[in-house]
């Protein structure tokens, strides 16, 4: 388990402007939804915080079970969340192994971000 918390200076991220026509690269009229976003990358004072974990346990003789999570939040030093993070996870495995095979496999799921 382990968590942290960094400042960073100038922390740089896009902001979609609208969108373009791809075959001009001028502006679609509002309310449009064809074309392509159009990114203009900034910076800005930010914080990002997150926590992430994961541990196993032997249930019986070559069975391996695991759980493994992860979150992350950052803010802006003038207020607002960063876009494009990614959305907290949570996950579980299964494995069976000896000392020359290991078979097994994993979920995950990725929570709604509205962020």
């Amino acid at each position: 388990l382990s968590g942290y918390a960094n400042r960073i200076r100038d922390f740089i991220t896009p902001t979609i402007a609208g969108l373009v026509d791809p075959a001009t690269g001028a502006p679609v009229a509002p309310g449009a939804t064809d074309g392509v976003p159009l990114n203009r990358f900034g910076q800005r004072d930010a914080t990002l915080r997150g926590v992430e974990g994961q541990a196993e346990a032997a249930l019986v003789s070559h069975l391996v079970a695991g759980v493994v999570g992860d979150l992350v939040r950052g803010t802006f030093a003038d207020g607002g969340a960063i876009p494009f993070l990614p959305a907290a996870r949570l996950g579980g495995s299964l494995r069976w192994q000896t000392t020359r095979l290991s078979v097994g496999g994993d979920l995950r799921h990725a929570f709604a971000q509205s962020r």
